[in-house]
């Protein structure tokens, strides 16, 4: 068997999936002069996901009872997550991971496995968020959320959970969100430049990893001594 004879059932099925994807896929129109999932050098979005479905929006609930419904599946999931790091065995091993690998190690937790398991579980999180965003637009911006990055660890960090892991809970991440979602407006109220809030993102993550360090270094002094 030659190896077109091998590969042409996978370039057909690819073919049809193709097709398949044509058929029903919203448009997907380039606002500059490549089409990419990425912002060229001045910062317009290249490609907008248009055309969709009417049902898509807001669940096909109104505006009223998709509001509703976008801050019910958030708090169901915060929910269920704040009661199993706590309570479940998966939860505990994550912290325990995060703490101290080797020591989680010896006591039959394997590291590896639970570092995997929590960026997969991650990126189904980053994806419910996404789409409970563009639920709420009838054109979406394929790189609306680039940016963001900053801005959930220093509310992570701010709500008190360690930048070195082990240390940390979902109540006080809110609360971290809270506080920082707070920044913007405040800074807009004042007339300040919007450049301040990403500065002050970045000065309360040097914070913390500084904390942190000097936290590591006493410790250690702490063992020897």
């Amino acid at each position: 068997m030659t190896s077109a004879e091998l590969f042409d059932p996978a370039q057909q099925l690819a073919e049809q999936l193709v097709d398949a994807w044509g058929s029903w896929a919203p448009t997907l129109s380039p606002d500059c002069d490549r089409i990419a999932f990425v912002s060229d050098r001045s910062g317009t979005p290249c490609l907008w996901v248009q055309d969709l479905p009417a049902g898509f929006q807001w669940f096909g609930l109104g505006q009223a009872g998709g509001r509703v419904a976008v801050v019910a599946a958030a708090l169901l999931v915060f929910a269920a997550f704040a009661w199993s790091l706590r309570r479940l065995a998966g939860g505990r091993a994550v912290y325990a991971t995060g703490s101290e690998p080797e020591a989680a190690r010896l006591v039959g937790i394997r590291p590896r496995r639970v570092v995997f398991s929590t960026f997969v579980l991650m990126g189904g999180l980053v994806g419910l968020a996404a789409l409970l965003t563009s639920i709420q637009f009838i054109d979406v911006q394929t790189n609306a959320g680039v940016g963001l990055e900053l801005k959930v660890i220093a509310a992570v960090v701010v709500g008190g959970t360690s930048i070195s892991g082990g240390r940390g809970s979902l109540f006080g991440t809110l609360v971290g969100v809270a506080l920082l979602g707070a920044i913007g407006p405040a800074l807009t109220f004042l007339g300040t430049e919007a450049h301040w809030e990403r500065a002050l993102q970045g000065l309360v993550i040097l914070l913390a990893v500084a904390t942190d360090a000097l936290d590591a270094i006493r410790k250690g002094r702490h063992v020897t001594g």
